[in-house]
């Protein structure tokens, strides 16, 4: 059954003002996150995945993968493959289990973490 006009909208703002992060859509953090150290960077990463995760919940949308990778990234850089690993293994059980709307294309976000989790693997 579908949702009506007025569920599914409601149900999108909620999804949207998941995605807000410390006052911000969790995009608009992204050329700040580039130039902050990684100790700075790493909690406001986590966070804003908490917040898309929410969101991906909530509407059934594409997980951002950008924030993930980020953040596998440092903690690669930190020594700690296993974090990245399964920060990895968090965004992929996420997109499996709550993604309702496949991207047009395919989801290269699905193929790029699979991709970085295989080589913190070796």
């Amino acid at each position: 059954m579908f949702d009506s006009s007025d569920e599914t909208h409601a149900r999108l703002e909620r999804a949207r003002a998941a995605e807000v992060v410390r006052g911000r859509h969790h995009c608009d953090w992204i050329p700040e996150i580039k130039t902050m150290d990684d100790d700075e960077a790493l909690p406001l990463l986590l966070e804003i995945i908490l917040a898309a995760e929410e969101s991906t919940k909530i509407a059934g949308w594409a997980m951002p993968r950008i924030y993930t990778h980020m953040a596998a990234d440092i903690y690669e850089r930190m020594g700690e493959k296993d974090k990245a690993i399964a920060l990895c293994d968090r965004y992929l059980d996420q997109v499996r289990q709550f993604r309702k709307h496949e991207p047009e294309g395919g989801d290269k976000g699905v193929v790029e973490i699979e991709e970085l989790r295989d080589q913190l693997s070796k």
